[in-house]
């Protein structure tokens, strides 16, 4: 397990260069930096960087009073199964936590169900009751 990445939580977004190659090298379907930024608005996002990579992300919008949708878990393929999404997930929710946010959702890739499970049993609480997770296939 790699621990000697760091999460920070982004607030400049035009600091999201490497956006791009983040997503190419996790495998998904290229997007434009055009339509990423305009994504980005209005969200708050958390970034994994090992020195000056970024090698994982996630993203959390949402009026961030009563309900957080979270987007975009992202991990880079050769960083996978390190501990950097579960480290990405725990700093979002406690964001979330820590606003007093009172649902949170995530759109989900079904295929990454059981890192979900495992997310949501191990950050379990009160406040989790509330969550909500949903796919394309329903609740999880």
């Amino acid at each position: 397990m790699i621990s000697r990445f760091e999460v920070q939580q982004i607030s400049n977004l035009f600091a999201l260069d490497w956006y791009p190659r983040l997503i190419k090298n996790a495998g998904w379907e290229p997007r434009d930096q055009r339509s990423l930024l305009r994504a980005c608005q209005g969200s708050e996002i958390f970034a994994a960087f090992l020195g000056d990579q970024c090698v994982g992300m996630v993203r959390v919008t949402g009026d961030l009073v009563y309900t957080a949708l979270i987007c975009d878990l992202i991990v880079e393929s050769k960083f996978r199964r390190e501990g950097i999404g579960t480290r990405l997930m725990e700093a979002v929710l406690s964001y979330c936590r820590d606003l007093g946010v009172s649902e949170v959702y995530a759109v989900v890739d079904w295929n990454a169900k059981g890192f979900y499970y495992k997310t949501k049993e191990r950050m379990g609480s009160e406040w989790m009751e509330a969550w909500r997770w949903q796919t394309g296939s329903g609740e999880l």
